[in-house]
């Protein structure tokens, strides 16, 4: 079991921890002072210690520092609690002693139990770890030790033929190491012979290489000379080696000397002329009693239980103390058909495969083998097993029993599931992945289309007033790009480790001011009501100018990107002890529950699907989280809920000297477009920049234009003097563009309007959504001025 222990003076808060932790299976251990917590800990290993810090006699910061100094619970996880709203200097002496979180009652149980919640799972994954790989460790100890023990000869190749593996009893037999040589040489240098024990193998007729050339080697006669001196007469078997799909890893033979069983047979044949030579042969006979011993032995040690199914009889005897173990059973139990252990043991998921498994052995002299679930005896468990075994004949021919080996592997199919699990994780992370790549495309390409359409009005008409405005909205789209990619490199940054900040000491007026400045366009677009409220008194922090400035600039952003028009965004600022907490708050969409406790997460954002247009790339917030940090400080979200605002604070220590500093950007144009004949055409973008600059453009070239900025008012403006062409984005707010053209095609007289998407979103579900839902053409943005009118031509009407 997991433990966690809670520390505190008051019965009453132990009782409340008890039932918001209650529920996630950990064993609650109580303490109501901090001798009684050190006590406990000396008992029990603990997952993580909730501990109050304001407690009698010994409090929870100098309980925690004596758990600190001792090995046993260095790395212990501690969670503070305290009453205390205001106990900063707690908060820094509770964080220098390693503590993972502060809390300030009353506390969010959601919160709690989440938190504990993570270091309950954490501290289970350690402990399944440590003991996977320990038994990982004993069984590659064990099977080293096994195949040293074996008296019989093993010998393995990989895929090239490179010897790698030579167990002791083949180094013994051949009186040699093992030597990485090509399989021409083999013969040589190991000294084989025939069964004759005079003429070399050919490289064609060495088992191994047989095994390795795909043959299934059964007791292959051979001979070497020792370098020993002496010869040995071996039967060697052997295989090829593939993995599950099919490659091949090598092969394996095993040499079993019979050098001592001929010996012996020509001895009981020659008894009566030689003693010697019989009390030889007895001699080589307890040294095969000695090598089944060490092979029973070997078996046991590898925790296999040896079965015996007798076909004739029916019976299923058990051979060793393990499979006992195994199936939950008693010795004094007597032996079962092959069916009542089906119906007894065998899970009945698995039933039909066992016997399929019994089937194919005794017809074909297939090995046996089965894996399957099991119901061990008496408590009930599921676990794994697997089944090998080999058929033995009766001399007329007939199948007379099949014996095998046992092995619970419980515990190497649960470690497959998790390797199943951590790759369904790394699908996962793949998926955000394109996610992002999509969403980053999508927003690279909506700035071009105002870029190009601003550029083509400014070759039509380079001094006029339209050029002008076109031109600032460039530099507008061109500052949001620089600013995307800027973000984009800071993250990248920040990920590696690279990114360096400038310290200086620095005024907080100033930092709002600079932030407010970089987002003035944002703000009198939405015609935003901004409000300031800093103290009267001068702040000061010691930091990178630039890299604050950044972070406030993002908030409000932020805000206005998510505040309907004529919304009310406020910045302040407040001390609060050795801190600054800078408030940025607005009356905009808000944020669910969920959303506050990933908002900050990398490429999260917020609201799914088509939604992204209005998005973002998810990682303004977490760029500031990670620059605040850098700062020594901390970042945190609050909302009502969806519709009722939100609030981003800052919070960040303040310096003791001053000093201060800010940053601009800039931009490009180019030049001419083409003609067509006069249509009245209708431009729907929520994108106001693109919508007017590609409204202007038409207009230049001849055209009579509208333009709307979501659904509805699309719907009103087309319904009440249908157009000849309808350029409509897809990624609008609230009604998609989608729903857009699905409503227009539906609308009697709007059945030959030319509808062209123009969006950020090229790829070929894209198009092909947009065709189903109406559209006579998909347009990715920036579109070609050519292109564009090249559509036009296609309308039926002027």
């Amino acid at each position: 079991p997991v433990h966690i222990l809670l520390v505190d003076d008051n019965p009453a808060n132990l009782l409340v921890l008890e039932n918001v932790l209650g529920g996630l299976g950990a064993e609650l251990v109580r303490a109501t002072s901090g001798e009684e917590a050190l006590k406990r800990v000396l008992e029990t290993d603990f997952a993580l210690i909730v501990l109050d810090v304001q407690m009698p006699t010994m409090g929870g910061l100098e309980t925690a520092r004596l758990l600190r100094s001792s090995s046993r619970t260095r790395g212990t996880a501690i969670i503070f609690v305290t009453a205390d709203a205001d106990a900063d200097e707690s908060i820094a002496e509770a964080y220098q002693l390693g503590a993972v979180d502060f809390l300030t009652k009353p506390i969010s149980p959601p919160a709690l139990k989440s938190k504990v919640a993570v270091f309950v799972e954490l501290h289970r994954h350690r402990v399944s770890l440590r003991a996977a790989q320990l038994r990982a460790l004993q069984e590659r100890t064990f099977l080293a030790a096994v195949l040293e023990a074996i008296e019989d000869g093993i010998v393995a190749c990989d895929a090239d033929g490179t010897l790698t593996l030579f167990n002791r009893a083949t180094r013994d037999m051949h009186g040699l190491p093992e030597e990485s040589i090509p399989p021409e040489d083999w013969a040589s240098h190991y000294h084989l012979l025939g069964p004759d024990g005079k003429t070399p193998l050919e490289k064609e007729q060495i088992p191994l290489f047989r095994a390795l050339s795909g043959e299934h080697v059964l007791q292959a006669g051979l001979v070497i000379q020792s370098s020993k001196g002496g010869i040995r007469r071996l039967q060697a078997s052997g295989r090829p080696l593939y993995d599950e799909a099919g490659n091949k890893l090598g092969a394996v033979v095993s040499m079993h000397d019979v050098t001592a069983v001929r010996e012996a047979a020509a001895a009981r044949e020659d008894t009566a002329r030689e003693q010697g030579r019989r009390e030889a042969a007895e001699a080589t006979a307890e040294r095969l009693r000695g090598s089944e011993e060490r092979l029973r032995l070997a078996t046991e040690a590898a925790e296999l239980g040896v079965w015996t199914w007798s076909v004739r009889d029916d019976l299923i005897t058990w051979e060793t103390a393990r499979i006992f173990e195994i199936f939950g059973v008693s010795p004094a139990d007597k032996p079962i058909s092959a069916g009542r252990f089906m119906d007894e043991f065998i899970h009945p998921g698995d039933a039909a495969a066992f016997n399929t498994a019994i089937q194919r052995t005794t017809q074909s002299d297939e090995r046996f083998f089965f894996q399957g679930r099991f119901f061990k005896h008496g408590t009930g468990e599921v676990r794994w097993v697997e089944f090998t075994g080999r058929l033995q004949r009766c001399a007329d021919g007939s199948p007379e029993r099949v014996l095998g080996t046992i092995a619970d592997i419980t515990e190497r199919r649960r470690a497959e599931e998790d390797l199943q699990r951590l790759a369904t994780e790394l699908a996962e992370m793949d998926r955000r992945k394109s996610e992002f790549l999509a969403t980053l495309a999508h927003e690279l390409r909506n700035p071009l289309a105002p870029i190009r359409n601003g550029l083509e009005v400014m070759k039509l008409a380079p001094d006029s007033a339209a050029a002008h405005k076109a031109r600032e909205m460039v530099e507008r789209q061109l500052r949001h790009m620089v600013h995307l990619v800027d973000d984009l490199l800071d993250v990248a940054r920040i990920s590696n480790g690279k990114i360096t900040l400038k310290r200086e000491v620095v005024d907080v007026a100033a930092l709002v001011a600079s932030a407010v400045e970089a987002n003035a366009p944002v703000l009198e677009r939405g015609r935003h009501r901004l409000s300031i409220d800093l103290p009267p008194t001068p702040i000061r922090l010691e930091g990178d100018a630039m890299r604050l400035a950044q972070v406030l600039g993002n908030l409000i952003g932020n805000a206005a990107k998510y505040t309907p028009e004529a919304g009310h965004i406020e910045v302040s600022a407040r001390i609060l002890g050795a801190e600054v907490a800078i408030c940025v708050a607005d009356d905009g969409i808000g944020l669910a529950p969920e959303a506050l406790a990933m908002v900050f997460d990398m490429f999260t954002q917020v609201g799914p699907g088509i939604d992204r247009a209005q998005g973002g790339l998810g990682i303004g917030l977490s760029l500031v989280r990670a620059l605040v940090e850098l700062h020594g400080g901390a970042v945190a979200a609050a909302s009502a809920g969806p519709g009722k605002g939100s609030t981003f604070t800052v919070r960040l220590p303040i310096a003791r000297e001053a000093g201060i500093k800010p940053a601009e950007p800039g931009c490009v144009p180019e030049g001419k477009p083409v003609a067509a004949r006069i249509l009245d055409i209708l431009v729907v973008d929520d994108n106001v920049d693109a919508a007017e600059s590609l409204a202007e453009l038409l207009r230049m070239v001849g055209h009579r234009t509208r333009v709307a900025h979501d659904g509805p008012q699309a719907l009103e403006c087309a319904r009440g003097a249908p157009p000849g062409a309808i350029f409509l984005d897809i990624g609008l707010p609230g009604m998609d563009g989608y729903q857009v053209a699905r409503e227009l095609r539906g609308t009697p007289g709007m059945e030959r309007v030319l509808l062209i998407a123009l969006t950020g979103w090229g790829a070929e579900e894209d198009r092909a959504r947009s065709a189903a839902a109406g559209f006579d053409a998909h347009l990715t943005k920036p579109a070609e001025p050519r292109e564009i009118e090249r559509l036009l031509a296609r309308c039926p009407g002027s």
